[in-house]
Formats: structure tokens, C-alpha cells, sequence
């Protein structure tokens, strides 16, 4: 018999809980939840630094999951307990609002068995992969913004180079830039997701487009 229950290896729950935490099979049934959500697109995603994070709505994850039979201050409490043995981790993102984001933690990986499919383990476990991915989604309806720009707003000294989003945009260079520059605005993604605007990108622009007020 398999030593797994819900997909996490139970040896690696013991052992977490040997170091003076108390997971149970409650836990273990939120945190698979949070992980089947967590790869679909119906879940809101933010990006701090090198890591992703994930807004759980309390309330929806307690309408998914009556047979909890728990109240939101209790799920606060589990959830808590998980970012404690750095399963998960916890984010405050205050944008229209206050929302709980949560990732996954170190210990995270620890649970995961060989029999969760590699591509999942691999979204999970290395969130700068799910940085770039989510770039490379944005970078369409930047491409289709800049290139109109370039015409219409083209000083009459022809001499001068623009950059084309072929040699001068991508995925790798939009993720550094949104990792090390202060941001300076966020936009919500047609997904429900946060993407930064950063310094780096404002000038940039300023730079390729001076007839446009990019701001």
C-alpha cells in the first residue's frame, strides 16, 4: 500500500509534525483544494519578487468544501498553521481591497509524491517558470499596443531606431524587469491577474515613444 493520502506523502507530514506542528487530514484536505485551484485559471495570481501567490476567497473554498464543516475564522486558523510549518506562505495584497495570497513554502515540495504528473510538480515547485509563463502571456497585447505607436507617433528624423518588440521584448526581459525595478502601477489581466509596471518599463517606453505620454 502506498504511504500517500490525498496525493502528499504521509511520511513527510509525520516529520513535519515531529518538528511541532499538528497537520491532520483537515489540513491536507484544504491544501489539496488550494492545489487543484491554484492550476486553473479561475484563481487570482500575484507576483512579489520570485514568487507567485494565490488569493484563496474563504468563502468559496468553504462552499467547495462543506464536509469541513468549519467556520472562516477556523480556515484563517488552518491556513495559518500551514504557513507556520512553511507549507504555505502569506502575502497582504492591498489593491481595492485586503486580500489573503498564499504560495506554496519549502515544505511544500516535501509532501509531493512521484505519482503527481512532472508537469504539476514542476509549475508548483519552481514558481520563476510560472513568472516567466505569465509574461510571455502578457507580452501579445503589449506587442499589438507598441507597434500602432511606433507609426503614429514616429518623429519626422528617420534616422532614429525604435526597437521592435521581435528584438527587444520578451518574456525573460519583462520578468527581470518586474523583479528588481519598484513598480509603479499594477493592471489587472483579462485572467484576474496582477502584472507590475515598473520603473524600468516606464522608461523604457519613454525612451522608444518620446511623443507619448506613457503615463
Amino acid at each position: 500500500m502506498k504511504f500517500t493520502i490525498m496525493g502528499f506523502n504521509q511520511q513527510a507530514v509525520l516529520d513535519i509534525n515531529a518538528s511541532g506542528h499538528k497537520l491532520d487530514v483537515i489540513d491536507l484536505a484544504i491544501l489539496r483544494w488550494f492545489v487543484d485551484f491554484s492550476n486553473t485559471d479561475k484563481i487570482s495570481k500575484t507576483i512579489e519578487g520570485n514568487k507567485i501567490y494565490y488569493w484563496i476567497n474563504y468563502q468559496t473554498l468553504l462552499q467547495d468544501m462543506p464536509i469541513l464543516n468549519i467556520k472562516q475564522r477556523m480556515l484563517y486558523t488552518r491556513l495559518q498553521k500551514m504557513v507556520d510549518a512553511n507549507i504555505l506562505t502569506h502575502h497582504t495584497k492591498k489593491v481595492g481591497g485586503t486580500y489573503s495570497m498564499y504560495g506554496f513554502g519549502e515544505n511544500y515540495t516535501k509532501l509531493i509524491t512521484k505519482d503527481m504528473p512532472q508537469n504539476q510538480v514542476q509549475n508548483i515547485a519552481n514558481p520563476l517558470q510560472n513568472i516567466a509563463d505569465t509574461c510571455k502571456t502578457l507580452l501579445n497585447p503589449l506587442q499589438n499596443i507598441a507597434e500602432p505607436s511606433a507609426k503614429y507617433c514616429r518623429p519626422k528624423d528617420t534616422s532614429t531606431k525604435y526597437p521592435s518588440t521581435k528584438d527587444n521584448v520578451d518574456s525573460r526581459d519583462v520578468a527581470e524587469k518586474s523583479s528588481t525595478s519598484p513598480t509603479v502601477v499594477q493592471l489587472i489581466t483579462n485572467k484576474n491577474e496582477f502584472f507590475n509596471i515598473t520603473q524600468q518599463h516606464i522608461d523604457d517606453f519613454q525612451k522608444w515613444y518620446p511623443s507619448v505620454d506613457i503615463m
